[in-house]
C-alpha cells in the first residue's frame, strides 16, 4: 500500500484486542522509491491516557497513548520491527488498539504489516495462516 508524504495516512477502524502482561512484536516491510524516507506504524489506545508503565524491548517509541515503530525506508524493501510488553494491569475495556500508517518524507510502500506475540518478528508462511507448507 502506497502512502504519500503529507497525506493523512491510513488507520483501521476495527480495534485489535491486546492481552495484559504480554510481549508483542510489531513489524512491517517498507520501501521508498525516491531515496530515504521516514515512516511510522502506530498502535493507539483511545481508552488509555498514557502507556508509561509499558516496557519497550527495542526501537518502539511510546508517547501518550501510542506505541510507535519509526523507521527509514530506502529503495528496496526492508523489514523494520520493535517489541513491547503490555502492562500487567491492562483492563479489557482499555486493551483495544487501532493501527495507523504514516510517512514524513516521500512516498512509502508498506507491506506485510504484522503484530505477533513474542519478542521477535515471526516468519511469514507461504500459505498465510496456520501450518507451514511442506
Amino acid at each position: 500500500m502506497k502512502i504519500a508524504s503529507g497525506s493523512a495516512g491510513l488507520e483501521n477502524n476495527i480495534p485489535i484486542q491486546l492481552e495484559p502482561d504480554t510481549v508483542y512484536n510489531l513489524s512491517v516491510y517498507a520501501k521508498n522509491s525516491s531515496g530515504d524516507g521516514k515512516g511510522e506504524v502506530s498502535l493507539s489506545f483511545a481508552s488509555l491516557s498514557n502507556i508509561a508503565g509499558w516496557s519497550v524491548l527495542g526501537d518502539c517509541v511510546k508517547s501518550g497513548n501510542k506505541m510507535t515503530l519509526e523507521f527509514t525506508a530506502n529503495e528496496t524493501y526492508g523489514r523494520a520491527d520493535c517489541s513491547f510488553v503490555t502492562d500487567e494491569d491492562l483492563k479489557p475495556k482499555d486493551n483495544a488498539a487501532t493501527i495507523s500508517l504514516k510517512t514524513a518524507g516521500g512516498e512509502i510502500w508498506f507491506d506485510a504489516l504484522m503484530l505477533s506475540e513474542g519478542p521477535f518478528s515471526q516468519d511469514y508462511l507461504e500459505s498465510g495462516y496456520g501450518d507451514e507448507v511442506p
